[in-house]
């Protein structure tokens, strides 16, 4: 049975460029895209750095306060020492060694809190990794932009120094070279 749009009431497009969406396209000024997308995709790279270095930082933080954690522990056994009523308590009435139990209790804690930090910062610098991915791929997928401004987005100039031009004009040679055997005339 073949579909009759009129008697369905369906809309049938007879001219795309009249609809609205095309005319909205023209009021789009093909300089002002050029300028602002790279700006736009700087600042996501700049947010993904951000937060992957942020993420790294947790970890370091968490190893620091760790090992502090460690050292008050030390401190904690010290002091225990000098508070004999105290440390007799704890051996009376909980059959312990006071200064180890608080070495194993500084201990666990200081582990924890590794743990802790550890994980947390995984998972942010994961989260960043993944924003400097989705940037690439959008960076790579872009219809607006050539080889050579894709390529300068994704490695910016800051991290390679004078081996940016090297490494462009290498980069421009294997993609000529891959086009042409794609496309031979």
């Amino acid at each position: 049975m073949p579909i009759n749009q009129e008697s369905d009431n369906l809309p049938v497009p007879h001219d795309l460029e009249k609809a609205s969406w095309a005319e909205d396209l023209d009021l789009i000024d093909e300089n002002d895209r050029n300028q602002r997308l790279p700006t736009v995709y700087n600042e996501g790279y700049q947010v993904a750095r951000s937060v992957d270095l942020f993420g790294k930082a947790t970890r370091v933080i968490g190893w620091c306060l760790g090992l502090v954690l460690l050292g008050l522990t030390d401190v904690a056994g010290d002091q225990l020492r000098q508070l004999p009523a105290f440390s007799s308590w704890i051996t009376a009435n909980l059959h312990l060694n006071p200064i180890e139990l608080v070495h194993f209790v500084g201990v666990i804690l200081a582990i924890v809190t590794i743990i802790i930090f550890v994980v947390l910062g995984t998972i942010v610098s994961a989260l960043g990794q993944m924003a400097k991915s989705v940037t690439d791929t959008a960076v790579n997928t872009s219809p607006f932009f050539s080889d050579t401004q894709k390529l300068r987005l994704i490695v910016p100039d800051t991290l390679l120094g004078g081996w940016w031009k090297v490494i462009q004009l290498l980069v421009l040679r294997l993609t000529r070279k891959v086009r042409a055997m794609r496309h031979p005339k």
